[in-house]
């Protein structure tokens, strides 16, 4: 199981000491399970909301919710946050099969479960994340990840509970402008 409540609060934001926390737990967790190959972990357990913080409201409300102003301070207080989030998402990344730092697919991975599992609602959140906690660089392989995707024919539209018919790379260049985002 995956770090966090199992009963869903909607009250405010939890604060940034107690996000940190989560998210340090997860990413222990993602160690492990990257150390034993068990990349179907990181497809089947439940962790966005800490894990890849975005600035919209969610099945928590706003708990996990921070504008960029916030997840600023945050990573001003807490310069290691910004290296522990970046290493989550490449965790995740890999997890798909994908080298996010190389930009290219990962050439014979480890175990069968380490692919893309035509998950767009996770990948929108952890790109969305990398944008408002101010991982640009990052955030732009993200992009370059879903464009390799599209191009794949892979959909990246999704449903949530405040999105519906969402597409990634839209919604993206909707919120951050510009033609790749």
């Amino acid at each position: 199981n995956s770090v966090g409540f199992s009963v869903r609060s909607m009250g405010g934001f939890v604060g940034a000491e107690q996000l940190i926390e989560e998210h340090a737990r997860q990413l222990e967790q993602f160690e492990a399970w990257a150390r034993a190959g068990e990349w179907e972990k990181f497809h089947r357990s439940h962790y966005d909301w800490w894990a890849f913080p975005i600035d919209e409201e969610s099945s928590y409300g706003k708990k996990y919710s921070v504008d960029q102003a916030t997840a600023a301070a945050i990573i001003q207080k807490n310069p290691d946050f910004a290296l522990r989030f970046q290493r989550g998402v490449q965790l995740l990344c890999t997890s798909w099969g994908w080298d996010v730092v190389q930009g290219v697919w990962i050439a014979n991975p480890s175990k069968p479960h380490q692919s893309w599992q035509n998950y767009p609602v996770r990948l929108y959140k952890a790109g969305r994340s990398c944008a408002v906690l101010g991982q640009l660089d990052l955030f732009h392989k993200m992009v370059h990840f879903a464009e390799t995707l599209e191009a794949q024919g892979y959909s990246l539209t999704f449903s949530s509970s405040t999105h519906k018919n969402t597409n990634t790379l839209q919604k993206w260049k909707q919120d951050f402008g510009g033609p790749a985002p």
